[in-house]
């Protein structure tokens, strides 16, 4: 008669999963038992085991992954399968951003990441997790809905926007001593950019993705008289965001 005796768990995003049994024979036969750990990562899925009898044992070890060759690089990620699906995450320059779609997919150092696994033909909610993001980054948007076909790679438009830089909070003031009107939008002066927000109460507005200096320009209206510009030049750029009172002529 053998009798056996077990153990395992995850950890608890599931990226880490373990399992130990031990079992014994009757009549001095001897013991056994082995060990298996794997990992979900990044980049691959990594396994490894021990096992051991009465006279004998093993060792056993695995790696397996994917590369993707896309028009913006490389990116590696965990094993790919023609019978599903997979998505390519643009976030660029938020690097280790999580993604909810699975245990271990973050974005690379450039805001990459590969999503494996997808239901061909079906509605695909890929996710990103705020709560992974760096205090200079921005997630814009946290949703994108995909419907792949079949063996597919699904990439353009699939785009997430992302403000990286710095987050402050601004009081624009007008040249006759007025705040900047409730409801202006308030952009970079920087070509292409997609940095914009909208002035609360007081004139204040909150920006994120901001350089250590720029131009910023406030519009409510079509008028010149509905314009005003100033420039800026942040102070503490180790800080989680600033404040500032600036001039809007």
């Amino acid at each position: 008669m053998q009798q056996q005796v077990g153990l395992n768990g995850s950890s608890q995003d599931g990226e880490f999963n373990y399992a130990v049994a031990q079992g014994w024979q009757n009549q001095n036969r001897g013991e056994s038992g082995n060990i298996n750990l794997n990992y979900r990562g990044p980049y691959a899925q990594m396994n490894g085991g021990y096992a051991w009898q009465k006279e004998s044992s093993q060792w056993t070890y695995g790696i397996s992954g994917g590369i993707t060759l896309h028009p913006h690089g490389l990116t590696l990620s965990q094993p790919l399968s023609l019978d599903s699906a997979s998505a390519l995450v643009q976030a660029r320059d938020a690097a280790s951003v999580k993604v909810l779609n699975g245990s271990g997919i973050y974005t690379d150092w450039r805001g990459y990441a590969v999503v494996p696994y997808l239901n061909p033909y079906n509605r695909n909610q890929i996710s990103l997790d705020v709560n992974s993001v760096k205090d200079n980054v921005e997630l814009l948007n946290t949703d994108v809905t995909v419907i792949p076909s079949r063996g597919a790679l699904v990439s353009a438009p699939f785009h997430f926007k992302v403000n990286v830089g710095n987050k402050a909070i601004i009081t624009l003031i007008q040249k006759n001593g007025e705040p900047v009107p409730f409801g202006s939008v308030v952009t970079l002066d920087s070509e292409n950019s997609i940095n914009s927000s909208i002035v609360a109460d007081q004139g204040q507005v909150y920006m994120s993705g901001l350089p250590e200096e720029d131009t910023l320009i406030a519009q409510w209206g079509e008028e010149a008289s509905q314009k005003c510009k100033t420039n800026y030049k942040l102070q503490n750029k180790k800080a989680k965001f600033s404040e500032l009172t600036l001039q809007c002529q």
